[in-house]
Parts: structure tokens; sequence; C-alpha cells
């Protein structure tokens, strides 16, 4: 996996212990914590090689994201997304992917919870950290 050239995104966050933890590891990368038992840090870094999607190309950057913090439930991943030139309804049909890209076998899975049309934001949920996207 290679990442995105210098910038912007490859340094991390620190997550404290406690319940609903909101932390942005990049300017366009948003992870809520129900709970965290264990603090840690988390990064978000754009990948310039990923898998390719059977249905396209993604709407702005791919990302890694991963944690140090020992945490249980969902965390929701809030991705931001250029608006520009999408329709409202285009908009509410974009989706959240996630690909285990070190799981022999993996594919694209859709995590999508929520879109966010008026801000730009589109939330997934997961269980575990890899790479995301949004198409």
């Amino acid at each position: 996996m290679k990442k995105g050239l210098g910038g912007e995104g490859s340094a991390s966050v620190h997550i404290p212990a406690g319940e609903k933890i909101s932390v942005r590891p990049h300017s366009k990368v948003v992870l809520k914590f129900n709970r965290v038992s264990q603090s840690g840090t988390a990064s978000a870094s754009p990948v310039s090689t990923y898998p390719p999607h059977p249905q396209g190309k993604f709407l702005g950057e791919v990302f890694e994201i991963n944690t140090t913090a020992v945490f249980s439930g969902v965390v929701t991943v809030g991705l931001s997304f250029d608006g520009k030139g999408i329709t409202e309804e285009q908009k509410k049909k974009l989706r959240v992917y996630r690909h285990d890209y070190l799981k022999k076998g993996s594919v694209w899975e859709d995590v999508t919870s929520s879109i966010d049309t008026a801000n730009n934001v589109a939330y997934g949920e997961t269980d575990h950290f890899s790479i995301f996207g949004v198409k």
C-alpha cells in the first residue's frame, strides 16, 4: 500500500479513553467512537494505490485509517467529499466503502450509515479499520 506524497494526514491524533469520543485525524476525516477503554492514537492517510472498485472511481481521496486505541462497538467514520457539480439527489445516493486490503479475498463493502448533504460528509460504521472511500 503506497501512501500519498507528503503533507496532511501523516500525523496522528490522541484518542482519550471515555464515552462518545470524536477525533479528526485529517481535515477530511472524523472518527466517532462510542466507547474507548484504552487511549491511543488515530491516523488517516490518503492512499494513491488501492484495489479498484468494480463500479468505477471514487469521489475524492481514499484513506487508510488506523488506531492504537482499544474500543468497543462500532465507530462512525465521516468522510468529507467535494459536492461541486453533484445534485442533492446524487449526493443522497453516495456510499461509504471499506476494503480490508490485507485480507485475502476481501472486496469493497458498503458500510454507509448516512449522508449529510448540507455539509458534504458521508458516514459509515465499522468495527475495525482499513481503507475507506466514497463513491
